[in-house]
Formats: C-alpha cells, structure tokens, sequence
C-alpha cells in the first residue's frame, strides 16, 4: 500500500465539458492532475482549432485540454472534511485546497492510507522549502507534456531544482490546523465514520480504548 493511483470524472453527468481527475497518494502527500474533455463529434468541437488548446486523445470520442494541478505534502495538511460517501476536502499551506473522490469501494483503502500517513508526518507549522517546491510546480505553465500520467509527473518533478523566492514562503506557514488533523467529520454519517476510524488499541503501551474519549486510560496518551 506504498501508492493509491486512480482517475475518476469529477465534473457532473450533465455537464458539456467533462472533469477526468487523477489522483496520487504516496510518502509524500496528496496529489492531484486534472484533464478537461469534449467530444469530439459534437459539431462546434470538431472544428480544428474551435476550442483552443483542445487535442485529439487517441483512440477515444473526446478532444483534451490541461487542467489544473495541486499537491499538498502530509505534514501541510490543516484539515481533512469529509463530504458524503466518496469525497474528502483536503486543506493544506495557506489555502491549497484539493477535492479527493473516490468510489465507493476505495473508501476504506483511503481512509487507512490517510490515517497511517498523517500519523507518520505531523503537521509541521513554519516555513518550509520543499512545500513550496510544490507550489511551484502547480503553477509551472511550462511542463513538456501536460497529458502525461501524474506517476511520471511526480517523478520528473523530483529531480528538479526549483529556484524558490523567499518571500513567498510564508504560504507554507500554517496557522489554523484542526485539533484532529485526521479527518474532521462534518455530515450526518459522523458517528459511523469515526467509529470505523478510531483505533482500538493505544499506539504507545497497546492497551485496548474505550468506544469514547480522547485520551488512553492507561498511560494517558491523545487518541
């Protein structure tokens, strides 16, 4: 369970244009790529050039246009809200937002992945280089191919040495992170939510927890 590497539409089934999201969750954080698309026989889109920036994808109906890119790294992330069955809002830095969506049967897959990373990298509050590292390359206009898969992204980006100014850092700098950064439930389903992600035993002496309270009952360590 080193990566979770998916793509889903995120835009509605009504919709002209269609959303396709890729998404990666690794040792670093959460990453997101996204692709619009229209098809290509509706009359208006099969005119070269009518919608710029739009190219043929390859043995598919649909033309394809870049969309947008985020990352946010583990111990960036300010707080996690849950919106309905297969989708978390995920805030990070100063106001990095990305939107997580997932089908149904990925939930747990998810959920675990982002409990077992967060428990491994702490929210860290200053400044930090390899955030905005990130940053930047969400922003990067200049990428050589914008329809490469996110993995392969990911991995180029690494071996760049980004030219970080100095007075954009203070984006990296948090301030407002969730007392539980894990997840913070905000519908109707919390109770069943946090009863599937609380622990059943203490991470530090073992012992068994009781269904509530926010400390162990035995060595007094925050669940």
């Amino acid at each position: 369970m080193d990566i979770l590497n998916w793509s889903i539409q995120t835009s509605k089934p009504e919709e002209t244009t269609m959303v396709i999201s890729e998404y990666v969750l690794n040792e670093l954080g959460v990453f997101l790529k996204q692709e619009y698309r229209v098809l290509k026989k509706n009359k208006l889109n099969a005119v070269t050039g009518f919608r710029l920036g739009y190219e043929a994808v390859a043995n598919t109906d649909y033309r394809a246009a870049k969309g947008n890119r985020n990352a946010i790294l583990w111990y960036k992330i300010t707080n996690i809200v849950i919106e309905g069955e297969n989708k978390l809002i995920i805030y990070g830095n100063r106001e990095d937002i990305i939107e997580l969506v997932f089908e149904n049967e990925m939930k747990d897959d998810v959920y675990n992945y982002i409990v077992k990373r967060q428990e491994q990298y702490p929210s860290q509050m200053q400044a930090d280089e390899k955030a905005l590292a990130w940053m930047c390359w969400r922003d990067d206009d200049e990428w050589d191919d914008d329809f490469e898969p996110l993995l392969s992204m990911i991995e180029a980006e690494l071996k760049v040495k980004r030219y970080i100014d100095e007075d954009v850092l203070e984006d990296t700098i948090l301030k407002n992170v969730a007392d539980t950064a894990i997840l913070k439930v905000n519908s109707k389903e919390s109770s069943k939510v946090q009863e599937s992600l609380r622990p059943k035993f203490c991470s530090n002496c073992g012992h068994e927890l009781s269904v509530d309270g926010n400390f162990c009952g035995k060595c007094g360590t925050r669940i």
